[in-house]
């Protein structure tokens, strides 16, 4: 039997540390992803890239290779549902476009109505199921309807082709002439771009991953940080630490000590901090 509205299968609201990544993954169902406070994200979506600074929504077909991960300091609060279109929404997906990516205005309604959502589907109260639904249907067909620039957000295709390349080669040498190489530009069009749409130069933005693929291997692998230096690129030990310190402020080591033993009071306080109708770091499930 088709439900005439959406179903939720999955919904929560989270909050994702600076050095987080989500993906790459696939899901089954639709998702609808609200970006409260991004800064410096990068989204991810097949081989389109789009540099989230901004509040936005993301609407996620099934079946769609994705991902998300961060440049900056500050932990990423999102938003979530996962659902099926039920028949409503389904007789207007077929005339949806490509556009998957939704920056919102100030007066945007969508905020209020995923805050919600989400109340309700934690409280699962009477009626809650066709509730969620009227609320995704609503939300959704509300950003088929919108009509948004997003090439002002979407990175240039040979950015993106740079992007990826520098995420699958973090441990090998990068030089930037290779980079513009690929590219076709010229090394000087090619850093001016990059730092236009990305927000750094490309050896910034190289530092910059490793770092955080340094961090997170110090949160989830016993290595020892010469072996993470290796791992994260970097061609001494010596040199890893002191880029380490110029970005997070601190000593591999220390940084190590911090998230293992720190990390969990920060959660905590965040949580009391953004403390809603619903609680945080929790999933929703039917």
């Amino acid at each position: 039997m088709v439900h005439p509205l959406p179903k939720v299968t999955l919904a929560g609201d989270f909050i994702l540390a600076p050095d987080a990544t989500v993906g790459p993954r696939v899901i089954k169902e639709h998702e609808l992803i609200y970006f409260i406070n991004p800064r410096r994200f990068v989204y991810q979506l097949e081989e389109e890239m789009y540099s989230l600074n901004q509040p936005c929504v993301v609407l996620q077909r099934p079946g769609i290779d994705h991902h998300y991960w961060g440049e900056g300091d500050i932990s990423l609060r999102h938003q979530f549902v996962h659902f099926t279109p039920g028949e409503m929404l389904g007789h207007m997906l077929p005339n949806w476009s490509t556009q998957s990516y939704f920056p919102l205005e100030n007066n945007s309604l969508i905020p209020e109505l995923f805050s919600e959502l989400l109340h309700i589907v934690s409280d699962k109260g009477y009626g809650w199921e066709e509730r969620c639904g009227a609320l995704i249907f609503a939300m959704v067909s509300h950003l088929l309807e919108a009509g948004t620039d997003t090439e002002a957000h979407k990175l240039p295709i040979e950015l993106q082709h740079a992007i990826h390349y520098i995420e699958i080669h973090l441990a090998d040498p990068i030089p930037v002439k290779e980079l513009s190489r690929q590219a076709n530009w010229s090394h000087e069009h090619f850093t001016r771009m990059f730092k236009r749409y990305v927000g750094l130069s490309p050896m910034q933005y190289i530092l910059s991953r490793r770092i955080e693929r340094a961090c997170r291997l110090m949160a989830n692998k016993p290595y020892h940080i010469r072996e993470i230096s290796e791992m994260s690129g970097f061609q001494s030990e010596q040199y890893f630490s002191r880029c380490f310190r110029k970005l997070k402020g601190m000593s591999p080591s220390a940084y190590r000590h911090k998230i293992r033993e720190v990390r969990p009071a920060e959660t905590d306080r965040l949580d009391k901090a953004w403390k809603g109708r619903h609680p945080l770091n929790t999933y929703f499930v039917q």
